[in-house]
């Protein structure tokens, strides 16, 4: 496949998110990856800058004798991955897309480990200071064996031990699902604990969980898996240093040391027919 594609320089980087008030965003700023007016001939194209796109590019770009260009709408890589700086907090990261990486993000974790450093994950805890159950506060969850929910005594005995009850219950799913007398296909994670529990046993788990859309409108099988990955069994949260969004960058230096090319913008009124040929 051949592509020709006509590149032109993007006007100076635009302020966004300034209705976020002094948040400031760090955006890939290198003057390599700078569109220059001009024709370049590719071998493949790649259509946006997230972490699949670039790390794709990289890829692609170590292959000899081999063309690669990625198209961006805009002059920011990164795609869901955004970390904000705010002024005079300059130890402080808020991310505005992807939170944090978990233990099983295999995959995030290697570039980490390869381009970035370890040493430059830390530990990231939710402290949770208290919970507000149908009007009453409790610091701790064991302590929520006396609110006005209709649980269960191995339910209340669950929580008292200071276990998670959802785990608990999609534990039993589960296990039920495993030997054929319970199926998770089709039906939504909310019929299934209103069906196999109860109206007070899902009041209560929704509102611990805080997350409402898992229990409100997925099939139990993605539920029950999104819920395994991302909070159940004690799940071990990292973040890292200066933000998430290092790791699109860390890919983008990568992919540019390669010779590789970024795009931003196609000027499609030249007469001719426009600029893009492809020919297969």
């Amino acid at each position: 496949m051949f592509f020709a594609a006509r590149e032109t320089t993007m006007p100076t980087r635009r302020t966004f998110l300034n209705q976020a008030g002094a948040a400031t965003a760090f955006a890939f700023a290198a003057p390599a990856v700078r569109a220059q007016t001009g024709t370049t001939d590719l071998d493949i194209a790649i259509v946006g800058g997230g972490v699949a796109g670039l790390f794709c590019a990289m890829r692609l770009s170590e292959a000899p004798n081999t063309r690669v260009g990625v198209f961006k709408a805009t002059d920011r890589i990164g795609g869901r991955l955004l970390s904000l700086h705010f002024p005079n907090l300059t130890s402080q990261t808020a991310e505005i897309g992807g939170m944090r990486l978990r233990r099983t993000d295999k995959h995030a974790l290697k570039i980490v480990d390869e381009m970035i450093g370890r040493e430059k994950l830390q530990d990231f805890a939710y402290p949770i200071t208290g919970y507000y159950l149908r009007g009453q506060h409790f610091s701790k969850l064991s302590e929520a064996t006396s609110v006005p929910y209709g649980l269960s005594d191995r339910e209340r005995a669950v929580i008292a031990r200071g276990d998670d009850l959802l785990t608990y219950v999609i534990d039993d799913l589960n296990k039920r699902a495993s030997e054929g007398t319970l199926s998770l296909k089709d039906t939504g994670l909310w019929e299934l604990l209103l069906q196999q529990r109860s109206r007070e046993t899902y009041d209560f788990v929704r509102d611990v969980l805080g997350y409402n859309s898992p229990l409100s409108n997925w099939d139990s099988k993605t539920a029950i898996s999104w819920f395994e990955r991302d909070f159940a069994y004690k799940t071990k949260y990292f973040k890292l240093d200066h933000g998430l969004e290092q790791i699109p960058k860390a890919l983008a230096r990568a992919y540019v040391s390669n010779r590789g090319r970024f795009i931003w913008d196609i000027n499609w009124s030249t007469s001719g027919g426009g600029l893009m040929r492809v020919l297969i």
